[in-house]
């Protein structure tokens, strides 16, 4: 499984002592072999019979990289020897990139966290839900006289920007260069990084925290903003860092997830019978077409040395917790890569993360994508890949869909 380092990343290192030879690849986050036939594919080959559950690649610097749900869901909440410092691979890109709270460990991380939290409860995002009904069925119903349209570009990269551009109510026709920021952020051609990437949002940022820093605005900037930090108000540094943090998010991952459930949905006749005539069951193919395409991959330091089955993974060392490989461990999910409305959840394999740092925005997430699939099928209940055209993924920090060529019956 060898494979080159992406370009301007470190050259592979020598393979340090503590690491068995049994457990060395050479997978590249931003590469990974295969990638062209599906990011999940592409993971799914560190789960090979003959591997271990804990490897060591040497791309990206050299790190770690659990296999199984269970290890990765035990690295992520165990935030006392895995910290939150270093979220990237290689560690150089982590230089000067630190936003709040995604690279604090508590106690510092809970007070930030308590701040987010209720702008993106249960209620909170009920509270936008027409809004983003309303979008989905203006979209789709753009597309659909077209006969066919690339999903991505059509909606899956509109709606949730838009969505959360107003949530923040922050100027959509910004949406562009805000977007090319992130895509280098995540997916990076090693122009810049990811400190680099996180001064720009601050900068974008610092005027609009300036008009609202002693606002009453129920957007989610505002929101955030009358938050008490140490009973104080929110010195103007830590609140860059915090609203950049949840910028970043809100720009990227939910256009992922759509992109790749509408893949796996596209080469399926069967599931989306299921769906066009039974809308109750959307719920549950939400929750497993996220099972299925979980994206995240971000990265932890170790504050101390750590055995794990006689392997020693030391102090300084980095670990990758892939979100993908927990969803696709068949230890947990017997043929993982089918999509079964029956299974049961497992904790251990949820692609928001798990512990103290779980993505607040899942519930938004999922609400997002439960509409999008009950006014696509609404309208749309057949459809496929458009034969003779590439559909383009990306590998990174969150993998995405680039490009999905869709058609569909007028």
């Amino acid at each position: 499984m060898a494979i080159a380092n992406h370009p301007n990343t470190p050259p592979a290192r020598s393979i340090p002592d503590n690491v068995p030879p049994d457990a060395v690849v050479s997978f590249d986050l931003y590469a990974p072999e295969g990638l062209e036939n599906g990011l999940h594919q592409a993971w799914k080959a560190l789960q090979a019979p003959h591997l271990p559950d804990l490897l060591w690649t040497t791309a990206n610097g050299g790190h770690w990289i659990p296999t199984r749900a269970r290890l990765i869901a035990k690295f992520y909440q165990d935030h006392g020897t895995f910290s939150s410092n270093i979220t990237h691979v290689p560690r150089e890109r982590s230089h000067g990139n630190n936003p709040i709270p995604s690279t604090l460990d508590p106690p510092e991380h809970t007070q930030y966290r308590a701040l987010i939290n209720p702008t993106l409860s249960p209620k909170a995002v009920r509270q936008i839900e027409p809004a983003i009904r309303a979008l989905a069925v203006s979209l789709i119903e753009t597309m659909k006289p077209k006969g066919k349209d690339d999903f991505v570009v059509g909606l899956a990269s509109v709606l949730p920007l838009q969505i959360f551009m107003d949530y923040a109510r922050l100027p959509k026709e910004d949406l562009p260069n805000l977007t090319a920021i992130v895509q280098e952020r995540i997916r990076p051609s090693g122009k810049l990084t990811a400190g680099q990437t996180l001064d720009m949002f601050r900068d974008y940022l610092r005027p609009h925290i300036v008009e609202r820093m002693n606002g009453d605005g129920e957007d989610i900037l505002s929101r955030l903003l009358r938050g008490k930090i140490d009973n104080g108000p929110m010195p103007m540094n830590k609140a860059e860092l915090l609203c950049a943090n949840v910028l970043i998010a809100g720009l990227d991952t939910v256009a992922s997830m759509l992109g790749f459930s509408f893949h796996c949905l596209a080469r399926s006749p069967e599931l989306q019978s299921v769906l066009s005539q039974n809308p109750a069951r959307i719920p549950a193919a939400v929750e497993e077409l996220l099972r299925r395409h979980a994206i995240v991959a971000l990265a932890r330091v170790l504050t101390k040395d750590y055995n794990h089955n006689g392997v020693v993974m030391k102090q300084g060392d980095l670990v990758l917790l892939p979100t993908a490989l927990a969803g696709l461990d068949e230890t947990l999910f017997p043929n993982p890569l089918e999509i079964d409305l029956e299974r049961p959840r497992q904790e251990s394999a949820t692609p928001f993360g798990i512990g103290v740092h779980r993505c607040p925005g899942s519930q938004l997430a999922r609400l997002e994508l439960r509409i999008v699939l009950e006014e696509w099928f609404a309208r749309i209940p057949r459809f496929s890949l458009q034969p003779n055209e590439r559909v383009e993924f990306r590998s990174g920090i969150v993998g995405s869909v680039t490009k999905l060529p869709l058609q569909w019956p007028l």
